[in-house]
């Protein structure tokens, strides 16, 4: 059936770099569905690649918090994917939503974070990297029937029967609004959400063209994997294979981004953004980063930094204007070597790099350094960088001014440092930031058994064309 017979565009929802996007009403059932259509040309040969992979991996993967493919129309030169139909995606949720109260924001960002790592889950225990996880690819549905219902879906009862195999039927049908489905949280697990605005939120993640399984080699390095604001700085400094700890990184960004409203490193180039992940976790030591010299880029990327610092002369930190009053003091010295203009006001004696201003309390390396005035203490170098690229932690100054601690609490910052780790095996898998203390007991809407049973039999006779023959809508 051609796309012409089969659907109706009701308007254009977005254009990527390999289609364009519509909200679209099938003319056989009546459903809303998303339908991405991509024109296969000769010049562009990244196009049929992404669809397939799209395709193959979405063909596999059926999981509650993954938007589900319904079908894929084949009319030379056009490749039409339709899926699921979907409200928001995450950044215009945030930007429709920004004046919630702050116990709105903390519930909706637990509710966001469970389900989206339950996505992940799903995904990395089949082996399979996103690579590509921001606020656009995460996409939400507001289940206003499920807010008060009596009926109780809680995520730990269900999860084994979801992840099970390929037999798990997707969430779409009901989602574009066949009936039948109902969600619930559980009344009694989250007492302080009566007293908020929370909605019951459906996540599920999408937009799979540069999704991959893991560990395989990339001849080429890439530099389309993951936007820019959520890459992780393994990615940046060249690495060929991409592993869980890539989107593990991406959704420490975007925790940040939902308590606080705000990108958390927005950088320009490649180069700018890991001077700013720099400059918020501190300059890397063997500790925090032992893996650093193994990168293919690594040299390239420091001397690149490295420049821009000394170019710029400017702050390139959350606490920039704190920063820049360091810079104007930095003054020369026979006796003590300064760093001059450096944006975090360092000098250095012989060998060691010291900070001035703001001072370390405890050695460089240390999750929990703090500022004081008064001490001036070892600046860790372990990688011999160029004073220019010495920096303190300043991840406590930004969780002060941002926010953060004040809504998300001691037990979100933890998760959060647990994410944004600079050495991919430090940082947390997407099971264990599910056993987290912020997120272990947020409850996720699951499918019932029966709506489950009722998508998998709508899903098959949608696949054999049967459902014009019954008569079914």
């Amino acid at each position: 059936m051609s796309t012409v017979n089969r659907l109706r565009c009701l308007e254009k929802l977005g254009e990527g770099t390999y289609g364009v996007v519509f909200k679209a009403k099938e003319n056989a059932t009546g459903h809303i569905v998303a339908v991405k259509r991509m024109v296969i040309s000769g010049d562009d040969e990244g196009a049929p690649a992404t669809a397939i992979r799209e395709v193959c991996l979405l063909k596999e993967l059926k999981h509650n918090n993954i938007v589900a493919l319904r079908d894929v129309l084949f009319d030379p030169p056009k490749v039409t994917l339709i899926f699921e139909y979907c409200q928001y995606d995450l950044k215009k949720y945030m930007e429709q939503h920004g004046n919630r109260k702050k116990v709105t924001v903390l519930q909706e960002t637990q509710q966001i974070m469970k389900q989206m790592l339950l996505g992940l889950r799903y995904m990395h225990r089949r082996h399979v990297v996103h690579r590509d996880l921001k606020p656009e690819n995460i996409f939400i549905n507001i289940d206003r029937a499920a807010e008060g219902t009596g009926n109780v879906a809680v995520e730990a009862a269900a999860a084994p029967a979801l992840e099970k195999g390929a037999t798990s039927p997707p969430a779409q049908a009901e989602v574009c609004g066949s009936g039948g489905k109902q969600l619930a949280t559980d009344s009694g697990a989250n007492n302080a959400a009566d007293a908020s605005d929370a909605a019951q939120l459906i996540v599920k993640l999408g937009d799979f063209g540069l999704a991959r399984v893991e560990n395989i080699p990339v001849k080429k390095y890439s530099h389309d994997v993951v936007s820019l604001w959520y890459r992780g700085p393994d990615v940046m400094m060249g690495t060929a294979l991409y592993g869980f700890a890539v989107d593990m990184w991406s959704v420490g960004c975007i925790f940040a981004e939902m308590i606080t409203q705000k990108p958390l490193l927005n950088g320009r180039t490649e180069v700018e953004q890991l001077l700013k992940i720099f400059c918020l976790l501190g300059t890397p030591t063997l500790e925090t980063w032992p893996s650093l010299p193994s990168y293919p880029k690594c040299r390239q990327m420091i001397d690149a930094m490295t420049k821009l610092a000394r170019e710029r002369l400017v702050a390139v930190g959350p606490n920039a204007k704190e920063q820049q009053q360091q810079q104007q003091q930095t003054k020369g010295s026979q006796a003590v070597q300064r760093c001059k203009e450096h944006p975090c006001g360092v000098e250095r004696r012989g060998g060691d790099i010291f900070v001035t201003g703001q001072h370390l309390r405890r050695p460089f390396n240390s999750a929990n350094s703090s500022n004081s005035s008064g001490f001036q203490e070892l600046l860790r170098n372990d990688y011999n960088f160029p004073p220019e690229l010495c920096f303190r932690r300043t991840l406590d100054d930004y969780l002060e001014k941002s926010r953060f601690r004040e809504i998300a609490g001691e037990e979100g910052i933890d998760l959060l440092r647990k994410l944004l780790c600079y050495e991919p095996s430090y940082r947390l898998t997407a099971h264990e930031a599910l056993l987290h203390p912020f997120l272990k007991n947020v409850k996720a809407p699951v499918q019932r058994k029966v709506d489950m049973m009722c998508a998998m039999l709508r899903q098959t006779l949608e696949e054999h064309r049967l459902l014009d023959v019954c008569g079914v809508e």
